[in-house]
């Protein structure tokens, strides 16, 4: 790889590691969250939901600006403003400011995984999008083998907690900020002439998706964070509240995935460039499904608990590689130059938002399900359980729900995800 694009490549790597780990690290930190703040672990599951669906519009606006503007002053811009959300939300002091500054932290950090995908498309020819897309996407698993073991690790300090990890978040930011502003080259805008207005964006969103390739394209991405949502956000707790991990079983088990996931995204990058796409997504979403099923059926043990949710995560995790990657340069290679920004934020905002109503369906559903529980359990004149509220019921109904999601974004797949020859664009 050439010089230049190994530089590109590291610094969208950053770019995109901010956006993905503001996001991820909310699941693991729930538990500590809900007992500093003595709320409901299941009301905090809305944060998830608010994350995403503000960070997913404001992607949608600011697409069509980066296009015009050019995607480097737009990193340099929002990485810096999150530096200050994050930091602003660590100071959080109850529920609602929680809410509050979780929103502006949406705000700046939501712009910036689509921005560091679509410069991939900016600065990177089509034969080795598949490559770089594998290498800055695995902030995302970069995220999970050091961010969220770090996060958790940070727990256990007698006198820190979740909010030390929203430092870690906005020292990153600031110094992605300014390695981005004085080492990334100036990338070419799409030099439109068109004026920038809400009313200019919904017109050319209304006309750009009649095209029903695209259409069926970014279904696919709300159904796949769909699927997501529902299910990952709700996991950390289930294995530690209701199957009883330990947290430093907890941690190796993110760990261990998060390296093999990391090391199958770049296969999945690399092979994107060479390989059918829509094989290796197929195949990447058949595996998840099957995993889904595996977590909540596999009968275990106390002693083997941990080993049985490793291998399990190990391929859940290393399929999402597979499923994501593929699909994520596919986006590139389809659209031109001038509605790049535009599509890769459209997707963002489905996925934000694809990952937010799972997150909100799932949260609905677990309160249902609690609420049914007690409800029983008090109609029957018997006591309730110990540390009840921390518990989830209903887990196995929306990893159902998550899984049919899966299948229905098969469906898609096998009529949108067109096979490619290599570096082929339309």
């Amino acid at each position: 790889m050439k010089k230049q694009y190994l530089l590109v490549s590291i610094l969208l790597f950053l770019v995109s590691f901010i956006g993905y780990f503001n996001n991820l690290i909310i699941g693991p930190l729930l538990n500590n969250m809900a007992f500093d703040l003595k709320v409901s672990v299941s009301n905090l599951g809305f944060l998830v939901t608010l994350y995403g669906l503000v960070a997913g519009f404001i992607s949608l606006i600011i697409g069509p600006f980066s296009d015009k503007f050019g995607r480097k002053k737009t990193i340099v811009l929002f990485a810096a403003l999150t530096a200050g959300t994050s930091l602003l939300f660590s100071f959080s002091w109850d529920l609602k400011t929680l809410f509050i500054f979780r929103f502006l932290n949406a705000m700046t950090a939501g712009p910036l995984i689509f921005c560091a995908i679509a410069s991939v498309g900016d600065y990177i020819p089509a034969e080795k999008r598949g490559t770089v897309t594998g290498i800055v996407t695995s902030s995302m698993f970069i995220g999970t083998i050091v961010g969220v073991p770090m996060a958790l690790l940070l727990l256990k300090h007698p006198v820190l907690n979740w909010r030390a990890s929203f430092y870690l978040i906005s020292f990153i930011a600031i110094l992605t900020s300014l390695l981005v502003a004085f080492l990334l080259p100036r990338n070419k805008a799409a030099k439109t002439n068109s004026v920038i207005s809400l009313k200019g964006i919904l017109k050319n969103y209304f006309s750009f998706f009649k095209d029903k390739k695209y259409l069926g394209f970014v279904t696919i991405f709300l159904l796949v964070s769909f699927s997501i949502g529902i299910f990952i956000t709700y996991f950390p707790t289930y294995l530690l509240n209701n199957r009883k991990l330990s947290l430093d079983n907890l941690i190796l088990i993110y760990a261990i995935g998060g390296i093999f996931a990391l090391f199958f995204n770049l296969i999945a990058g690399r092979l994107s460039d060479k390989k059918n796409r829509k094989l290796l997504v197929i195949t990447g979403s058949l595996i998840i499904a099957g995993m889904m099923v595996a977590i909540i059926h596999v009968a275990t043990t106390p002693s083997t608990l941990f080993i049985t949710v490793l291998i399990i995560s190990i391929f859940y995790m290393s399929a999402e590689a597979f499923r994501l990657t593929p699909l994520q340069t596919e986006a590139l290679i389809i659209v031109p130059l001038e509605f790049r920004g535009f599509f890769i934020g459209t997707i963002a905002f489905l996925i934000a938002g694809g990952t937010s109503l799972g997150a909100a369906f799932g949260s609905f559903l677990l309160s249902i399900k609690k609420g049914e529980y007690i409800k029983n359990l008090t109609l029957h004149g018997k006591n309730l359980p110990e540390k009840i509220h921390s518990l989830l019921f209903g887990f196995k109904t929306v990893t159902y729900i998550s899984i049919v999601a899966v299948f229905l974004s098969i469906i898609l797949i096998l009529l949108y995800v067109k096979k490619r020859k290599q570096g082929q664009t339309i």
